[in-house]
């Protein structure tokens, strides 16, 4: 035989070597999206100068991203009333995932076989699971739209990352705007860019999601305006979008319900 490569070696593939057991915090997922972001970027700095360091950490930038998506639309599935009575008959949990995921996370299993990687599929699953449209184009000072546009660009990047050793595609150029033959070697400004960027998409879409929920609650009744029979679900929507570095948040749940009440229950 003429060996044109070397011969493969025995590998025991123990995979236990890659892993560990989480520990599992509550928050909301854009504060578990900010805490990963944080982390990320302060690596970026640790490696500014290693353009293929940095092309890991925009990787790890947009699967946060993913995570957060994933989590949030899978929760407020389950956690609304309505879209909870939207989706009795919907989707299937293996056996495989029940006996798999911790309690508190078993919600992911919703989710787990589709990707967030771009603005369709955000759209698609808002709108099977939720039944809120996530608009196409912006209104007012709505800018939902323009930010998971950019977002599609960034997850360009991520796609030739993963799959052509940062070799940006005809494809793939197209979506994320760029005239040249192209690699991705981003610098520590352009990592910094993309955090902006997915934090931007994020930031709309947690802040529009939110409106919309606690909109349709109200329009339901589900949300009266008093707090001992709305405390149950300003918990839940505490618990599903309230970010700890919004300007608004405040550990007292009954200053959140009057807050919410003023801004979105009905007017008399």
């Amino acid at each position: 035989m003429f060996l044109v490569n070397e011969s493969e070696m025995a590998v025991a593939c123990d995979l236990a070597t890659c892993v560990k057991v989480p520990n599992i915090e509550v928050r909301s997922a854009i504060d578990g999206f900010e805490t990963q972001l944080r982390h990320i970027i302060m690596r970026g700095f640790y490696n500014k100068d290693d353009p293929f360091a940095l092309g890991l950490l925009v990787m790890a930038i947009t699967s946060a991203s993913e995570t957060y998506f994933r989590t949030v639309i899978a929760c407020t599935a389950t956690a609304c009333p309505i879209c909870h009575a939207g989706n009795v008959n919907k989707g299937r949990i293996s056996f495989r995932a029940i006996d798999y995921y911790p309690k508190s996370m078993l919600v992911l299993a919703l989710l787990e076989h589709i990707g967030f990687s771009d603005s369709d599929a955000i759209r698609k699953q808002t709108q099977e699971l939720l039944q809120i449209t996530v608009p196409v184009s912006d209104k007012g000072s709505i800018s939902i739209a323009a930010a998971l546009q950019n977002y599609d660009r960034v997850c360009a990047l991520r796609h030739a990352l993963i799959h052509s050793s940062g070799i940006i595609n005809s494809q793939n150029s197209a979506e994320a705007g760029l005239q040249q033959f192209s690699v991705i070697a981003p610098s520590i400004d352009g990592l910094q860019m993309v955090a902006d960027v997915c934090r931007n998409a994020i930031l709309a879409f947690n802040q529009f999601l939110f409106d919309s929920i606690v909109s349709r609650l109200y329009q339901k009744g589900h949300l009266t305006g008093t707090y001992n029979s709305d405390e149950r679900y300003m918990k839940i929507i505490v618990q599903l979008f309230l970010s700890r570095s919004s300007p608004s948040f405040t550990e007292s749940l009954e200053v959140v319900h009057s807050s919410i009440h003023a801004q979105y229950g009905p007017k008399v």
